[in-house]
């Protein structure tokens, strides 16, 4: 535990990514609620506020990556493919299985072993598993990553993040001056360097170990800065998805999350930095038992993660009608159910755990 404790503000990290994860596949019954309200009522901006709010989540869990997995270096390729490639495609091909069998119950697939391994191969059978596919490229490459990240000069990182933000406000620009009427080239493009598995696993790298004052997250004025330009832009990001909507005529799911992701990675090194250093000013005053705690959860995200669609597919309509009809608002209602499908997860993946083989893949 002692040899753990420092990093205790990434396990906080993973379990507020964790719960806003889930938030994002409530649909209307949360994430999408502001779909409901009138559009440009209050009400409609505050839901719409926290559906681009929690897109932090996927970002945030590649920094933490980023932050523990680039510093070993002395770790062989071979290693990298048995002990983390080999067991993410396990664990795709497994929690896939479980799905392809509830739909076989269901009566929605037959007993096709050609059409499980497509489903697997195409990334149909549980869509919310793309995150997996992306995590497995991510390790695939992190032999180059972490040659990168180790090797460049910090005023690189910030061109790194500078290039980011002038080709994420590109699109944004693009549409509020012209309704995209005429839009950037798309040979111009620095994607390669601004996906997930590069920029969020470097900017942890960065945050955790490079920037300065690294030891105490920047201090405290970095982290207001940083608050203040995220507050901004998710503003941001609302007012496009509203001004879309008007556009459109309707605030559909394609339509209203084209600019929800737009500055995410932005949200999600401001939380990482904000838990850090608020982690770091009361870590000697936190009990034991709350530290066993964050651990605990923290080291059950995964399988959190893994089941929680699972979850929602049995309860989460009968417990948002039960919270509603107790009075309680929408988004609270939401945010209930979000909490006990984390409960009931983080319950499952224990028990699992002592499962020889299936602990392995958790």
């Amino acid at each position: 535990m002692e040899g753990k404790k420092k990093y205790l503000y990434l396990e906080t990290m993973r379990i507020f990514a964790c719960f806003f994860m889930i938030f994002n596949h409530t649909n209307v019954r949360g994430f999408f609620l502001f779909s409901q309200s009138p559009l440009g009522s209050l009400q409609f901006w505050w839901y719409l506020w926290l559906s681009v709010f929690c897109k932090f989540a996927v970002p945030l869990f590649f920094m933490i990556s980023g932050a523990l997995l680039i510093p070993k270096e002395n770790e062989s390729l071979g290693d990298l493919y048995k002990n983390r490639v080999l067991r993410m495609v396990c664990t795709l091909l497994f929690f896939s299985a479980v799905f392809f069998v509830r739909d076989i119950l269901r009566g929605k697939q037959t007993w096709d072993i050609g059409a499980f391994f497509l489903g697997v191969y195409e990334g149909s059978l549980v869509i919310p598993y793309w995150y997996l596919y992306t995590y497995i490229a991510f390790l695939i490459t992190l032999p180059m990553i972490r040659a990168m990240a180790k090797n460049l000069e910090d005023k690189y990182y910030y061109y790194i993040f500078l290039l980011w933000f002038v080709f994420a406000l590109i699109p944004v620009l693009q549409y509020a001056l012209g309704k995209n009427l005429h839009v950037l080239n798309g040979n111009l493009n620095v994607g390669w360097l601004t996906t997930n598995i590069v920029l969020c696993p470097i900017t942890g790298y960065f945050l955790q170990y490079r920037m300065k004052n690294a030891e105490n997250a920047g201090g405290g004025k970095t982290v207001l800065l940083l608050w203040a330009a995220n507050i901004l832009t998710i503003c941001l990001s609302c007012y496009m998805t509203y001004l879309r909507a008007v556009d459109m005529g309707q605030c559909n799911e394609a339509v209203s999350q084209e600019f929800h992701n737009t500055f995410a990675v932005l949200n999600a090194a401001t939380i990482f930095l904000t838990v850090k250093y608020l982690y770091l000013k009361v870590e000697k005053k936190v009990p034991m038992w709350l530290n066993r705690a964050i651990a605990s959860v923290g080291s059950a995200t995964f399988g959190i993660y893994l089941m929680h669609i699972l979850a929602l597919d049995v309860f989460n309509q009968k417990l948002w009608d039960a919270f509603v009809d107790l009075h309680l608002s929408p988004m609270l209602s939401s945010f209930l159910v979000c909490l006990c499908t984390m409960a009931v997860c983080y319950v499952v993946t224990v028990l699992l755990k002592r499962i020889p083989l299936i602990r392995k893949l958790l």
